[in-house]
């Protein structure tokens, strides 16, 4: 803190009277700049490798739910097909079985949240 005038202090403190010293600045060696630049590289390869998953979750992810609603799609279709069936039923012995048939898709259609 630089100030101009001892007045402003707060009380108990005072200024240092004349600053004296120099300022100096180090620089680095070689072997640390090698280090921090191996450090930033990799560092870098780091990001790139998450930036890379990321993006191949995501489209795998849209895959996924691509493929979720074209089973949907395709299991109402199996269930219109087996209500079609069951009203056309002549064979009341076929009939347990279509409704066999008719429960088990349901059941994937809520397993798939359709």
């Amino acid at each position: 803190m630089y100030i101009d005038d001892g007045l402003s202090c707060p009380a108990g403190y005072r200024t240092a009277g004349d600053v004296g010293g120099t300022l100096s600045v180090v620089g680095k060696s070689p072997s640390t700049k090698q280090q921090e630049e191996a450090f930033l590289r990799n560092r870098a390869a780091l990001e790139r490798m998450r930036q890379s998953n990321d993006a191949l979750a995501q489209r795998n992810a849209v895959v996924a739910e691509n493929n979720r609603r074209a089973d949907c799609v395709m299991l109402r279709n199996q269930l219109r097909q087996s209500d079609f069936s069951m009203r056309q039923g002549s064979a009341w012995d076929n009939m347990r079985q279509l409704r066999n048939d008719r429960q088990a898709i349901l059941d994937q259609q809520v397993a798939l949240g359709c």
